[in-house]
């Protein structure tokens, strides 16, 4: 029986893998590297900052530190916040309500700083509809570690079988896959190239997974 749907957050719940991009361009044009976007994409994307920062710095040969890296990288994040949130995927929202009103508790688990998620359940007014919220700030290992999902079950006081992970790139699906999730994969443009054989399903939209969930677990009084 479905009681929780745990969703990821950059790239599956809001828009946000160009921006951070911009952010990591923006910081590496610093050190005089122009990072392209199929770099971003194939490297960088949906793995945590510590990673990246070690990456870019053994393959650019940088002289600086990760933890100076990720400094850089946060301080341009936090600016683009306090005047934008990230633009949320279309049908985000409904999807949630659609879950919420068939009596499914939602929440989050991300393995980014926990800025972003708080930026957007403010911004569109989700906040309601989180049940839980695990972040990269609130676990000692990042995606693809199961840990966030292991966070985010326990606090819950939910077992595997019972929850149903969202994700949009390979690492978050190796996460969710680790916990012994069911897992439902949305790939975006930029994780299109990335390995999803973890996953249990690979769909196109929120809404596609909303309509498998609901035909799955017997959810069909709840319709748009």
């Amino acid at each position: 029986m479905l009681k929780a749907v745990l969703f990821d957050h950059d790239g599956t719940l809001v828009d946000s893998e160009g921006v951070h991009c911009r952010h990591w361009q923006s910081v590496m044009a610093g050190h005089g590297v122009f990072l392209t976007e199929t770099t971003y994409n194939r490297e960088l994307l949906g793995i945590p900052n510590e990673e990246n920062a070690k990456w870019l710095i053994r393959e650019f040969r940088i002289d600086a530190t990760p933890e100076s890296l990720i400094r850089e990288k946060q301080i341009a994040a936090q600016n683009y916040l306090n005047e934008n949130a990230f633009p949320l995927i279309p049908d985000a929202k409904q999807v949630i309500g659609l879950f919420r009103a068939a009596g499914i508790r939602t929440g989050v688990v991300s393995g980014a700083e926990r800025i972003g998620p708080l930026s957007t359940f403010d911004s569109y007014g989700l906040s309601a509809s989180m049940d839980v919220l695990v972040t990269g700030d609130d676990v000692q290992n990042r995606k693809p570690s199961p840990e966030g999902y292991l966070s985010a079950m326990a606090q819950l006081d939910l077992r595997p079988e019972e929850c149903l992970a969202v994700e949009d790139s390979g690492t978050g699906v190796q996460a969710a896959a680790a916990a012994g999730l069911t897992c439902c994969a949305v790939p975006t443009i930029h994780t299109a190239h990335h390995d999803f054989s973890a996953a249990t399903h690979k769909m196109s939209s929120l809404t596609e997974v909303y309509e498998w969930a609901r035909e799955a677990y017997d959810l069909s009084g709840y319709v748009y």
